[in-house]
């Protein structure tokens, strides 16, 4: 066993591996915050603030796994944990949790003959660099709305009050206004059946 590149560890040779098929090589790294600046993929996700409308990232990017090689690709198997902040969508309480994901990708030089998968990833020339392949799973499994629990009531629509611990009497009964009109009909034959049923006793 071998352990990947100490100053790049998410680089691999893939034509080294493949002449010795069965190698492994372990990866237990980081990827720290100065180098997740400068992926794209992450733009809006670096903020110096947790906002309502974008997960932050904060932290490192943990990566641990293997990288072996068959017959003719190397797979990748890693795990990615991602740890992030946002504020609550329904809400807007702080909200501070990790994601973990899961990679397994195949991969092969350019012109290699032969692969053990249909979903194998060729690369073109002999290094294969995982870090932008970590990069974005890390930012797919990033949820798109987080909520502080499942069943988080949110806001009162009208006062703003906090509805999981507090009450309000706010009118939060939703109206169609397009249906105004007719309820004032209907307001108006109530009142004029109710005059004429008085009208009625009184003779």
């Amino acid at each position: 066993m071998a352990e990947t590149s100490a100053r790049h560890p998410l680089r691999v040779n893939l034509i080294e591996l493949l002449r010795q098929p069965g190698a492994r090589r372990t990866i237990n790294t980081s990827i720290d915050r100065a180098t997740l600046a400068g992926h794209v993929a992450l733009d809006g996700h670096l903020g110096a603030e947790p906002s309502a409308d974008r997960v932050r990232v904060i932290g490192d990017i943990e990566v641990t796994g293997a990288v072996e090689s068959g017959t003719d690709d190397v797979v990748a198997s890693l795990e990615v944990c991602t740890r992030w902040d946002a504020l609550c969508r329904r809400c807007l309480a702080p909200v501070t949790d990790l994601s973990v994901s899961t990679v397994r990708e195949y991969f092969s030089p350019e012109g290699h003959s032969g692969s053990s998968t249909d979903d194998v990833i060729v690369i073109e020339g002999d290094r294969l660099d995982l870090e932008p392949i970590v990069i974005e799973y890390a930012v797919l499994d990033l949820p798109p709305s987080p909520v502080c629990r499942d069943d988080c009531p949110g806001l009162c629509p009208g006062c703003g009050a906090e509805l999981a611990t507090t009450s309000c009497n706010c009118d939060t009964e939703v109206r169609d206004d397009r249906w105004s009109a007719l309820d004032e009909l209907r307001h108006q034959l109530g009142a004029d059946d109710g005059a004429g049923a008085g009208e009625d006793s009184s003779r």
